[in-house]
């Protein structure tokens, strides 16, 4: 009795398959840090010695949160990422979620001046110095 030619091949495809699409995807120009926050204002504060920026806005269901803060520095602009992620594997409610967040301005080395703080397009100026 004669073994198919093939069937190693064909093993070999089918596990192939099933691996690629296993894996995770993301959309072109899409972070993998998650997607951006909904962000509907943003205001500076000083406390201390330390500038934050306040930031308010909407989660997009019931069990995002925060995940992840890229902050740099361009000019005389602070320019900040808020992302939020939820667990792929969780059922959640679609209502938009309010919050707030204080990130605290990494203003070390900053001449004193005029700057612009921007989070998600969203953004509030600040005055540094004496």
């Amino acid at each position: 009795m004669k073994k198919p030619r093939f069937f190693p091949f064909g093993l070999i495809l089918t596990a192939m398959l099933i691996l690629v699409g296993c894996a995770p995807t993301t959309e072109l120009g899409q972070d993998p840090s998650g997607s951006l926050a909904f962000v509907d204002l943003v205001t500076v504060e000083t406390q201390g010695e330390h500038q934050y920026a306040k930031v308010e806005g909407h989660y997009p269901d019931a069990c995002s949160r925060v995940s992840d803060v890229k902050q740099t520095f361009d000019g005389s602009t602070f320019n900040i990422s808020l992302y939020v992620d939820r667990p792929e594997d969780m059922m959640c409610a679609q209502m938009l979620s309010p919050f707030k967040v204080l990130i605290l301005l990494e203003v070390g080395g900053v001449t004193p001046g005029e700057y612009t703080v921007d989070v998600n397009e969203r953004s509030d100026s600040i005055t540094l110095g004496p």
